[in-house]
């Protein structure tokens, strides 16, 4: 991974400006909205080195009078067609080589994800992400992930574009009570039972009763919990409770799939297999729990 710091600053004048932030990745899937004055916002940036496409993030700040701009810091991946997650510097360091990684909440041992008694810590976050997430994307000897009973949320700073994508044939189990040698093993994992495996969107963990997109206290939940993109049907999703996601905007995608969002492109598919989960109290305006989109090339 290339990384760099600045700041460098930009001035420019113009009136009328109306910033926008992006996000791109390697499947060409596109977040954006307007870009608050005053607030820290990343830009995605897809190149090419040598003939091969290389992705990164640019860290940027706009003033409170909208007329300049600082970069604050940056980096990309030097590996050609690697994903990188926003405010990923290379200071995540998970190297587990297991097949099968195990996870809690608070982590344990040497936390390399080995063992149990060496459980990667799945609620922890550097730069607002989540290691969770980031042993789902970013361990390519694993097979299998399993996970401890406990509640996962996607982010910790309140960013809503940030959500637990899971990778084509990656099974993920949730439903442990932290010392099975087998799935089979797994008991009382359902909603409020012993074993409850959360992973959830509701960041500031204040959510009411009133399930609705408009509902102040889901106003800062994230827009999917779950993504799939492009999967087929040895990715698996099994022991969760999936909640507290709110697909409430208009711009491009936000506004489908608050609990398990599924996207696939066109002349492809999407078929990731999600067995013994409860996806409750989650909010969209098109598919709460479930929502599915594909992209055909023609708009």
């Amino acid at each position: 991974m290339q990384t760099g710091t600045g700041p460098y600053s930009t001035p420019y004048y113009t009136t009328n400006f109306n910033p926008v932030y992006g996000m791109v990745t390697n499947t060409n899937t596109y977040t954006y909205g307007e870009f608050p004055d005053g607030q820290d916002k990343f830009i995605g940036i897809k190149f090419d080195i040598s003939g091969g496409t290389h992705y990164g993030w640019v860290r940027v700040n706009l003033n409170t009078n909208a007329d300049q701009i600082t970069i604050k810091d940056w980096a990309y991946e030097t590996t050609p067609d690697e994903p990188i997650f926003t405010g990923d510097d290379g200071t995540i360091i998970l190297s587990p080589t297991a097949d099968t990684l195990y996870v809690s909440e608070a982590g344990s041992g040497s936390m390399d994800g080995s063992s149990w008694a060496n459980a990667l810590a799945g609620s922890t976050f550097t730069n607002n992400i989540n290691h969770l997430n980031y042993a789902m994307n970013k361990c390519p000897d694993a097979t299998e992930i399993w996970v401890a009973k406990g509640t996962y949320k996607t982010s910790d700073i309140g960013n809503r574009d940030i959500s637990f994508t899971i990778k084509n044939s990656l099974k993920v189990y949730g439903g442990f009570a932290g010392t099975e040698t087998a799935i089979e093993q797994r008991t009382d994992f359902g909603l409020g039972g012993t074993n409850e495996t959360i992973l959830s969107g509701d960041l500031s963990g204040d959510d009411n009763s009133n399930i609705n997109t408009n509902e102040a206290t889901r106003s800062d939940n994230s827009k999917h919990v779950v993504i799939f993109e492009d999967v087929d049907n040895t990715t698996h999703l099994d022991g969760f409770v999936i909640t507290g996601g709110n697909a409430n905007d208009a711009s491009n995608d936000g506004n489908i799939g608050g609990g398990i969002f599924i996207l696939t492109q066109e002349q492809s598919y999407c078929e990731p297999v999600i067995s013994n989960c409860v996806i409750h109290t989650n909010t969209s305006q098109n598919g709460g729990g479930v929502g599915t989109k594909v992209n055909f090339s023609g708009g």
